[in-house]
């Protein structure tokens, strides 16, 4: 009777054994994201919310475990725009060989008249200072700045850009880390925000230095250079996301131009990639930002002063230029 409890019990452990199988490669990689989330978002509070638990559930679930890479980051992407927090994807790479696009360009509409189109920001603000230089040599008095369908980059050429809208200094808002959040929940007041330090260099690498601080304002100081003293009219739609909110946003409060088009993407933070596998990356949200009157544009965006469709936006930026 003994050596038949023992066999039952011994039996009874081999069979946990073999349930209790190891994690298959996309549970391995689910719980790879989410430690990355946990460790490096911008505000840990983004994970206590009910969008966030749904979304954790919802990749949990078994079916999405059957997927391969490619439906596994589409299917992420398309669940990650329910969260309460942009700069949230994962990345996936074929291979293979990609095509470039330049991301600046110009255009004349008339003797009088350049549109100037800005498909991403670039690291390299070069190619928006020889633009720059063709408008000046041309000498139009109008000019149409298109972002529509820009999702973003980095802020080197957007601020070369909003200097030459404008030679006077601008506050042009402040970024909050994960060490502010990690003290609390709240944003920095007014107050807390004259006290911070801000951006020496306005670059893509002193950026990434700031973001060691727990917060940091972003100052564009006045100058003497050749600015546009004519008409500015600025293209916006729903998909005009990131480094443009904060530039539009301030061409807006500074009269510096019309804004036409649709409201704004609403997707405004800073991210950076973590490596997930070898095809698959996680972009996530490392730092919030609010305008300099503490307005949070990240599911918000910025409304245009003359909102039309985006099919219409340019012919109505022609209509306000009298063209």
């Amino acid at each position: 009777m003994k050596s038949k409890v023992i066999f039952l019990v011994l039996f009874a452990l081999s069979s946990l054994t073999v349930l209790a199988a190891p994690p298959s490669k996309r549970e391995a990689q689910i719980e790879t994201i989410l430690e990355l989330t946990q460790a490096n978002i911008c505000n840990p509070y983004f994970l206590e919310t009910p969008q966030w638990q749904e979304f954790v559930t919802t990749l949990e679930q078994a079916k999405t475990l059957k997927l391969n890479d490619e439906e596994f980051a589409r299917l992420f992407n398309q669940a990650s725009k329910k969260l309460p927090f942009s700069h949230y994807y994962l990345n996936y790479t074929k291979g293979g060989s990609s095509t470039s696009m330049k991301n600046f360009s110009l255009e004349e509409i008339d003797g009088n008249t350049a549109l100037m189109n800005v498909r991403s920001w670039s690291r390299d603000p070069q190619a928006m200072i020889q633009v720059i230089g063709q408008i000046e040599s041309k000498g139009y008095s109008k000019l149409i700045i298109d972002l529509r369908d820009n999702t973003g980059g980095t802020l080197d050429a957007a601020v070369i850009l909003g200097q030459y809208l404008t030679n006077q200094t601008i506050d042009a808002g402040t970024y909050i880390t994960r060490s502010w959040f990690e003290k609390t929940e709240a944003y920095p007041t007014q107050s807390e925000i004259g006290q911070l330090d801000y951006m020496k260099e306005l670059s893509y690498d002193a950026f990434g230095q700031m973001l060691q601080q727990p917060a940091f304002r972003m100052i564009i100081p006045g100058h003497n250079n050749s600015v546009f003293k004519g008409e500015v009219v600025v293209l916006v739609n729903e998909h005009t996301a990131s480094t443009n909110e904060p530039l539009v946003h301030l061409i807006q409060q500074y009269g510096l131009g019309t804004l036409v088009g649709t409201k704004t993407a609403g997707n405004m933070m800073s991210g950076k990639f973590f490596k997930v596998s070898k095809k698959l990356r996680l972009f996530l949200p490392v730092a919030d930002y609010v305008t300099a009157e503490g307005i949070r544009l990240d599911q918000v965006g910025v409304t245009p002063d003359v909102q039309v469709s985006s099919a219409q936006a340019l012919n109505k930026a022609k209509e306000l230029l009298g063209l």
